[in-house]
């Protein structure tokens, strides 16, 4: 996702909707001044931009808990789905403790980077339950509406958020919305998504409305 440059990553929801975060449009930027671009390994060139109709915020969002962390956006014109333009299925239940997953984004290639990265990188990782996400340094600052992380060494960064974090089984599926963390690849602050199942009443609705 675009705001003249890059602000975001996303997920293509439907031919006509992208997933993000909510703190990736908090500030209430005019429409006419993002674009997404789709269909391309590199941040700035390649595939096709779109510029976009409208986007909702999901109502419970919490900036300062960046809890509810998520935000649909409509696409000004459909999207033509080919070998490298899809949508992602959205999970529809939590996954257990330990489920593989892969996080992907053009942020920043370690914690103290200054430049975001040319091309698209993934990362595996594994799924945290609440429960012992919430005793790593997070505490009870892990709500219901998240889903953390071990990465051991790999992880999300600055310049990742909105972007995917996806399950493949027992089917692949989309799990997580890139959120929040600290000191990118700290076992101490694991990365933290959005977590999908909760967010899809939001989600359904707001595809609906727009």
């Amino acid at each position: 996702m675009e705001k003249k440059h890059h602000v975001c990553g996303c997920s293509i929801i439907s031919p006509t909707h992208i997933l993000t975060a909510a703190h990736c449009v908090e500030d209430k930027p005019k429409v006419s001044d993002l674009q997404v671009r789709v269909g391309s390994s590199k941040h700035e060139s390649g595939g096709t931009v779109k510029d976009v109709k409208a986007y909702k915020i999901h109502p419970l969002f919490n900036s300062e808990l960046m809890d509810y962390d998520a935000a649909v956006i409509r696409l000004s014109s459909p999207l033509i789905f080919g070998n490298s333009v899809k949508a992602i299925e959205l999970c529809t239940s939590t996954p257990k403790d330990g489920t593989p997953a892969f996080i992907s984004g053009w942020g920043l290639m370690k914690n103290d980077g200054e430049d975001l990265s040319p091309v698209l990188k993934m990362a595996k990782v594994e799924t945290m339950s609440h429960e012992s996400c919430s005793k790593t340094a997070y505490g009870k600052n892990i709500k219901e509406c998240m889903i953390c992380l071990k990465g051991n060494g790999s992880d999300a960064c600055e310049g990742d958020s909105g972007g995917p974090m996806i399950i493949e089984e027992p089917s692949k599926c989309l799990i997580g919305i890139t959120s929040f963390g600290f000191h990118c690849g700290s076992e101490k602050y694991p990365g933290v998504s959005a977590l999908v199942p909760k967010c899809l009443t939001f989600i359904e609705k707001s595809m609906k409305e727009m």
